[in-house]
């Protein structure tokens, strides 16, 4: 599919979408300019392409969930993007490649077919890392300036972007991966009886944190850092760009220290990851474990 052509799609999915027709057409030009943006290093298609898109996508998804107030982005209305069932303040972002030119990740990096950059270690994580710490940190400002509520849940929608063209999500495996920004999973495990040579456990090495090539330490456990108790849950999606999200692609990861609290039932038919009662985390759907 053509970049232009899925403009057209989007276009169609705002005009059903039930917004005013200044706020429809703003975010219509938008896109369109974002179309004809250059892009990043590892994508022709720009990375404000992607996040345009991903807020779209993302009211699409949310719909099914109940009513959804949308941010009068064509009047500047300070605050999230959207506000679920007068409840969840959601707020979408979209992680971004970066420029591995300029950043010295170049040297974890090695070059596709089309000659682009790709790290496949450390730039991803700290790209994610960094892309959650940029919307906690919006959360507390906008908690300051009063545009939203310390009372209310705040969940953060997390899509790959760019980096949907490199990173291998198992859709299978309810999205564990994003364990490993979350709460620090690691490479995996086995633990060996050594006396019978049988197999007694397995599971996967905690790794709260990394170190970036710049000696700059990473936070791969962030629901563990008390700054980001203000972070109730994050809905993140594997989808690429020209992919609708689903319940097969995309997953709530609910943050079991936040302040204020996700009613799991709110969520109904999609896979949420939550701690149980022995505090470990687990992927389960409308209550059973998957």
């Amino acid at each position: 599919m053509k970049v232009s052509e899925y403009t057209d799609y989007m276009c169609k999915v705002l005009f059903r979408s039930g917004l005013s027709s200044d706020e429809i057409n703003f975010r219509i030009g938008r896109l369109k300019h974002a179309e004809h943006m250059p892009g990043s290093q590892i994508s022709i298609i720009s990375d404000t392409y992607y996040s345009l898109a991903h807020e779209i996508k993302a009211l699409q998804f949310l719909n099914r969930f109940g009513e959804i107030r949308v941010a009068d982005d064509s009047h500047h209305q300070a605050g999230c993007d959207y506000i679920l069932n007068k409840r969840y303040q959601i707020e979408c972002v979209c992680s971004t490649a970066g420029n591995a030119d300029t950043n010295g990740l170049a040297k974890f990096c090695v070059y596709n077919t089309l000659g682009k950059l790709i790290d496949y270690g450390k730039k991803e994580i700290s790209r994610l890392t960094s892309s959650l710490r940029d919307k906690k940190e919006f959360y507390q400002k906008h908690i300051a300036a009063g545009t939203m509520s310390a009372n209310l849940p705040y969940i953060i929608f997390l899509g790959l972007g760019s980096l949907s063209q490199e990173m291998i999500i198992n859709p299978e495996m309810n999205g564990i991966e994003f364990t490993g920004v979350l709460l620090g999973k690691g490479n995996p495990t086995i633990t060996i009886n050594s006396k019978t040579q049988e197999i007694i456990g397995q599971g996967y090495a905690f790794r709260p944190r990394i170190e970036k090539w710049n000696h700059q330490i990473i936070d791969s456990a962030i629901f563990c850092n008390p700054e980001y108790t203000g972070i109730s849950g994050i809905l993140f999606s594997s989808a690429d760009l020209y992919e609708e999200y689903t319940n097969k692609n995309t997953w709530l990861f609910i943050n079991p220290y936040a302040i204020n609290k996700i009613i799991k039932k709110d969520f109904r038919d999609i896979t949420y990851w939550a701690a149980d009662k022995d505090m470990m985390y687990r992927a389960y759907r409308n209550g059973r474990r998957q």
